[in-house]
C-alpha cells in the first residue's frame, strides 16, 4: 500500500485494495486494517462499507454520504458489503 494512507497496515484480497490520496477502493474480498487510526474520519462515497474498532460495542455500516469517527486507538476494520466500496480516510 502507497505511504498516501499512512495507517493502513494491511489489505488482503484477490483483488488489492487501491489507495489514491485519501481514497480507498475496496472490492468484494478486500479487508482493509487500521492499526492506529489516530484523528480521522472515514467517508463513504461509493457501495457499502461495515467498521468495527477493537474495544467499540457498536459497529457502523456506511452508505454514500456517511462518515463514522473511530476512536483514536483500537484496530478498526473495514470491509465492503457490496461488490465494491470506495472511502475517504481524512485527518479530522
Amino acid at each position: 500500500m502507497d505511504a498516501v494512507c499512512p495507517t493502513a497496515v494491511a489489505t488482503t484480497a484477490a483483488s488489492a485494495a487501491v489507495a489514491e490520496r485519501n481514497v480507498l477502493r475496496l472490492g468484494a474480498r478486500d479487508l482493509h486494517v487500521i492499526a492506529e487510526p489516530g484523528d480521522i474520519v472515514i467517508r463513504c462515497t461509493g457501495g457499502a462499507a461495515w467498521v468495527t474498532q477493537a474495544g467499540v460495542a457498536d459497529d457502523v455500516v456506511l452508505e454514500p454520504g456517511g462518515s463514522v469517527r473511530p476512536r483514536a486507538a483500537g484496530k478498526v476494520i473495514v470491509q465492503p458489503l457490496t461488490r465494491a466500496a470506495t472511502l475517504s480516510i481524512e485527518p479530522r
